[in-house]
């Protein structure tokens, strides 16, 4: 409702308050405690403050937007997406006023950093990767729970593998088997359990390993991947209900 107010007018303002107050899915999950919920009404706050930072950039509305926007990198990942975009709007807004942009550059990135420098400190030591996500995590998604084309077998003519990844490579054999959508979700997220209950990786180690077998999958036949993810990539722009890849 501010959004659409200050930005559009008070007409627009009031129909967006309308919508979200009638808005189904707010009714039903406005209740619970997701990151999706966190995430969107920090996103929200953020979209604010941008704008009103475009008009004026001030210290106090580039440290609020840092943290804001640090806040959801932290719950969403995701929604750092944001920064780059925002440091162009900012560029181009303010170009030839330079004091001005550095006055809100500069207590935005100390804010925004005050909430990622921790974890990207805490990844690194725990799952041996500085990145808020770990990508064999992603990676396994993309894989195995929405494709039916990788079977992970090994390479015909590749280097020997260590015992850690032929070990690992069983376990993502048989959850790879094909299977009704609902089933391979249901076995993508048994290969984390299973390769920590079976094998006793740590974290970093399990993460590593899966981020190699993947990466290798993808490297034995990047023209399908490529095709698969621009499949799903169609299929989110249309608003299609099943994002699974290759699925018939």
């Amino acid at each position: 409702l501010i959004i659409g107010r200050q930005v559009f007018g008070p007409g627009v303002g009031l129909a967006a308050g309308i919508l979200a107050a009638v808005s189904a899915p707010t009714i039903l999950y406005e209740h619970f405690i997701m990151t999706e919920t966190v995430a969107a009404s920090v996103m929200l706050g953020c979209c604010l403050l941008i704008w009103r930072s475009l008009l004026k950039p001030t210290l106090l509305l580039g440290a609020t937007c840092g943290l804001l926007l640090g806040f959801g990198g932290v719950v969403r990942p995701a929604l750092l997406s944001l920064v780059p975009i925002l440091m162009i709007a900012m560029t181009l807004t303010h170009r030839g006023r330079v004091k001005q942009l550095l006055r809100w550059a500069t207590p935005f990135s100390i804010a925004l950093m005050c909430w990622l420098t921790p974890v990207l400190l805490w990844n690194s030591v725990t799952l041996g990767t500085p990145s808020l996500s770990p990508m064999g995590f992603h990676l396994m998604f993309r894989l195995v729970a929405s494709d039916i084309g990788f079977t992970f077998e090994a390479p015909p003519h590749g280097a020997l593998a260590s015992p850690t990844q032929e070990a690992v490579r069983r376990i993502l054999i048989e959850q790879a088997k094909p299977s009704r959508p609902e089933v391979r979700g249901r076995r993508y997220k048994e290969i984390f359990t299973r390769i920590q209950e079976e094998l006793g990786l740590s974290e970093a180690d399990m993460y590593r390993t899966l981020s190699e077998l993947g990466t290798e999958a993808i490297l034995l036949n990047p023209g399908y991947y490529a095709v698969g993810t621009l499949r799903a990539i169609s299929h989110t722009a249309i608003d299609r209900k099943s994002t699974r890849l290759n699925s018939s």
